[in-house]
C-alpha cells in the first residue's frame, strides 16, 4: 500500500487503491479457486484445505522476511 500511497497522488489515490485490492485479493482468490479445481478430486478437501493453509504461511513468512525493519 506504501507503494501505491507514493506512485498515486491527489484525486488518482482512490484508484491506485482500487487496483491494488483487486489485484492482490482479486486475483489471489480467482488463482486458489482455480487451482483448488484440479487437487479436490485426487487429494480430497482435507489435503486442499492444507494445501491452502501452507501457502497462507508461506506468504507470512515471506511478508515477515521482506519487512522493512524500522531502526527507531
Amino acid at each position: 500500500m506504501g507503494f501505491i500511497h507514493r506512485r498515486f497522488s491527489g484525486r488518482h489515490q482512490a484508484k491506485g487503491q482500487a487496483l491494488f485490492s483487486g489485484l492482490t485479493y482479486g486475483a489471489g482468490g480467482m488463482l486458489g479457486g482455480f487451482l483448488s479445481g484440479f487437487v479436490w478430486e485426487p487429494l480430497g478437501p482435507g489435503l486442499t484445505f492444507s494445501l491452502a493453509a501452507l501457502s497462507a504461511v508461506i506468504g507470512l513468512v515471506v511478508l515477515l522476511v521482506n519487512r522493512p525493519f524500522d531502526e527507531n
